[in-house]
């Protein structure tokens, strides 16, 4: 399936220019946009943009999309657990 749209012939030429694969660019922003609004999961994106794990995260880390980020709680759960296991093996 392919997806299109136009821009001004001028404003495409310029983006062609800077980008260079201007399409490819188009579409990995699309579907990590996708990606980053929870309508497409990691696996989904991976075989989209036709990478594997470790490639698919450099794209993410390109794009600013942070993943699996606790928040302050989980942390602080997370130290109080592993502090009570680490007086109860005494």
């Amino acid at each position: 399936m392919a997806v299109s749209f136009q821009l001004p012939p001028h404003l495409e030429s310029s983006l062609r220019q800077g980008l260079g694969d201007l399409d490819g660019e188009a579409k990995e922003a699309f579907l990590v946009d996708l990606y980053r609004l929870g309508k497409l999961s990691h696996v989904a994106l991976s075989e989209a943009l036709g990478l594997d794990r470790i490639e698919l995260e450099e794209v993410l880390h390109k794009h600013h999309v942070i993943e699996d980020v606790g928040t302050l709680d989980d942390y602080l759960h997370d130290a109080q657990t592993l502090e009570r296991l680490r007086t109860s093996r005494r």
